[in-house]
């Protein structure tokens, strides 16, 4: 996964949007000059967003916001001083919230959270690092990058289908991860912390290091060092906001 020939290089050939769908699982480098050359970051985002669009609907028919929702609030140690009826209110109109704002979310979430990633490797690689990369190409890195989610979410579906669907997780469908593996009475900080950890990120991972040592004209190792440390601390931020949270609860 060592860098490819720049994208700047008038030699290489442009290639079409169905080319680098096709390629972003074999030829990743190649894909990542043509980002660098027109990033259409937009192309993967509407691809993910329709998958999650679908997935939500399969959730929503198979599963159910109530049987979710129903689930959460019993394993809520928040909830335990309110009584039935509050707790059944309470349901009621977090069933209906969910069920609009998740499809509303879905693209609203995907743009924010791909936008938010390239601002925070702008920052390392163009001001830190003085790399000769742009936002739009650091977006198209992070973009294409996303693309093995697509894997994910179908595995996601078929679980939600053979699985019942009071045992199916909406945050941690496919075990690919030790933290879908630990049973609900682990500590949440762990379960976070483990899920954090799977083969899928490691995979987004992989392919943000080669896209950003592509755009930005670093070794591949280099790229990859200077993603794993705003990752690694964004995992243990967040294990430890899920323990913050559990001692607050007690």
């Amino acid at each position: 996964m060592m860098a490819a020939t720049p994208a700047s290089d008038p030699e290489v050939p442009k290639k079409s949007a169905l080319w680098m769908l096709a390629n972003i699982w074999f030829e990743p480098g190649r894909v990542f000059e043509q980002v660098a050359r027109a990033p259409r970051w937009w192309i993967p985002l509407l691809i993910l967003t329709l998958a999650t669009v679908a997935y939500l609907a399969a959730f929503s028919t198979q599963v159910g916001w109530d049987t979710y929702l129903r689930r959460e609030f019993e394993s809520n140690p928040r909830l335990e001083g309110l009584s039935s009826e509050q707790r059944e209110q309470m349901m009621g109109t977090q069933v209906k919230i969910a069920s609009i704002a998740g499809y509303v979310g879905a693209p609203v979430g995907m743009m924010a959270n791909a936008c938010i990633v390239a601002a925070v490797l702008i920052l390392i690689f163009k001001y830190l690092l003085d790399a000769p990369c742009g936002f739009g190409q650091t977006l198209g890195v992070v973009s294409w990058s996303m693309l093995p989610g697509l894997l994910k979410v179908g595995a996601a579906i078929l679980m939600m289908y053979l699985q019942s669907p009071q045992d199916f997780d909406l945050k941690n469908p496919v075990g690919v991860n030790i933290g879908y593996y630990l049973s609900r009475e682990s500590p949440a900080w762990m379960r976070s912390l483990l899920s954090s950890l799977d083969l899928f990120s490691l995979w987004n991972l992989l392919l943000v290091a080669t896209g950003m040592s592509v755009v930005a004209r670093k070794p591949w190792g280099s790229a990859l060092v200077a993603i794993l440390i705003p990752w690694g601390l964004y995992v243990v931020h967040d294990g430890l906001g899920s323990l913050i949270w559990l001692d607050s609860s007690c």
